[in-house]
């Protein structure tokens, strides 16, 4: 076989040659009772071209039917090895790497019949995948398991109706932050058929979810440039701004100085250190292409990222990105990318953000932060629009959190706050932001321009509760 670009990439490239053979056999056999078929076959590919690859792969699927005069027992599983793509997670169509999927199913079935018109059925699922080299190509092992059980009613010749309840668990096995869901529900099937060959079903139901992350681990390792590894205490977290606090107990550590992020600008050179991809220790340089960025990509609530183009990849997060004057001024968080791969869009949560909460959680354990209840939407947008606001400065109430400080100040929808406590307001997240930096309790003065008219307004903040639907730019 011969392929002129296998990596779908735009950038200078080998053309690709190679081979796959595949052999295969089939069995199958059946008694009164029982029935058995399956398959075993194999591939062996071979690419050249540039990097090598070789690849085995193993397919044997088995399908297996048992029945008497009121029971039907069945199971469909196997085992698979194929070379999967690294596409597979991103869900991109963008080739980057090619590696070993192993997989376990088993999938059985039972059906017992209780009268001529009604049946139970009821069946298993059950699934292990793993990656060889998985987690430095961001693929993650994972195990599924769950089951579904009902009754089949038959109405008529032509028509059916089913009730069941499923249930499905799944979770990461390796994963860096350890991911694990449950989807419950109850479904409802109507079949009829209209012909011999045509079948209609109406089908649904309710279906819940259920997840969990743990993104550190209570048995914490930390990798030293001299080889070393040092055992690590967690002292605190912060999820809405995806920091955490660490402690090493241990000589001969070198600190660095954090720097002054707000005195970072945009131009300037900056160094981005990790273990991307698993390879080791790695630095990189860029330049800060921009400040105050907002992603929506991670979990945190809370983002005012330094922007740049030193290629950050996976196993940088976390790392730090310095200054030329050998200062931190950030933490590399994460990339934009259609690939995968670094294209020059890194982010980096600045250092300032972090030493803030660095020092709630030495000093408290918990990080609190102040909450003015408003959603808030940026000038011009179509939104801003609706309500009569279409020129800036400032940011434009869109809604009122009921009971909050905003409301007991007298804040309304379709006002403009042009200034915090005497600082301008130029866009939703650094005004967030900003709000989230006071403590709770304290009171700010807001500038806020209303009916042609400008007022200052008094409000004392609560304090911000993470909630799992919080709009995303409420302050």
């Amino acid at each position: 076989m011969y392929n002129s670009n296998l990596l779908l990439t735009p950038l200078p490239h080998d053309e690709t040659y190679g081979y796959w053979t595949s052999p295969a056999a089939e069995f199958a056999g059946k008694t009164e009772r029982l029935e058995v078929s399956g398959r075993i076959a194999a591939d062996f590919v071979s690419y050249y071209g540039g990097q090598q690859n070789n690849f085995t792969n193993i397919h044997v699927p088995v399908t297996i039917r048992y029945k008497t005069e009121k029971d039907l027992l069945g199971f469909t599983g196997g085992f698979n090895r194929d070379n999967t793509l690294m596409s597979e997670l991103l869900t991109t169509g963008v080739v980057l790497s090619f590696t070993q999927r192993n997989q376990w199913t088993a999938n059985p079935s039972w059906t017992r019949r209780i009268t001529e018109k009604l049946s139970f059925q009821s069946a298993g699922q059950l699934s292990d995948t793993t990656y060889e080299n998985g987690v430095h190509l961001g693929l993650v092992d994972y195990q599924l398991f769950g089951g579904s059980g009902g009754l089949l009613y038959q109405m008529t010749e032509q028509t059916q109706i089913q009730l069941s309840g499923s249930y499905v668990n799944f979770h990461t096995i390796n994963a860096p932050s350890p991911f694990r869901a449950s989807f419950p529900g109850v479904n409802f099937n109507l079949t009829h058929a209209f012909t011999e060959t045509l079948t209609g079903t109406i089908y649904g139901g309710p279906r819940f979810v259920s997840s969990t992350t743990q993104t550190i681990s209570e048995n914490i390792k930390i990798d030293m440039n001299d080889g070393r590894t040092l055992e690590a205490k967690l002292i605190g977290s912060d999820p809405p701004s995806d920091l955490a606090l660490l402690k090493v107990n241990s000589s001969g550590l070198t600190f660095m100085t954090p720097g002054d992020s707000e005195k970072v600008r945009v131009g300037d050179v900056a160094l981005a250190i990790g273990n991307p991809l698993g390879v080791g220790q790695t630095v990189t340089m860029g330049i800060i292409s921009a400040k105050g960025r907002q992603t929506g990509l991670s979990n945190g609530s809370f983002e005012d990222f330094l922007q740049t183009d030193a290629p950050i990849n996976r196993g940088n997060s976390g790392g730090a990105l310095v200054s030329t004057n050998s200062e931190l001024i950030g933490i590399n968080s994460q990339i934009l990318s259609p690939s995968g791969g670094s294209i020059g869009l890194g982010f980096a949560i600045p250092s300032n953000m972090a030493r803030n909460v660095m020092d709630q959680l030495i000093n408290t354990g918990k990080v609190r932060r102040g909450q003015l209840g408003i959603v808030v939407l940026p000038i011009p947008s179509e939104e801003a629009s609706s309500l009569g606001v279409k020129e800036g400065p400032g940011v434009v109430v869109y809604q009122v959190q009921a009971g909050s400080g905003a409301e007991r100040a007298g804040l309304r929808r379709g006002d403009v706050i042009t200034a915090l406590n005497g600082q301008a307001v130029t866009d939703p997240n650094s005004f967030r932001n900003a709000v989230a930096s006071t403590p709770p309790g304290s009171e700010i003065t807001l500038t806020v321009k209303r009916d042609g008219s400008e007022r200052q307004v008094r409000a004392t903040l609560g304090e911000f509760t993470p909630q799992a639907e919080r709009p995303r730019d409420q302050e």
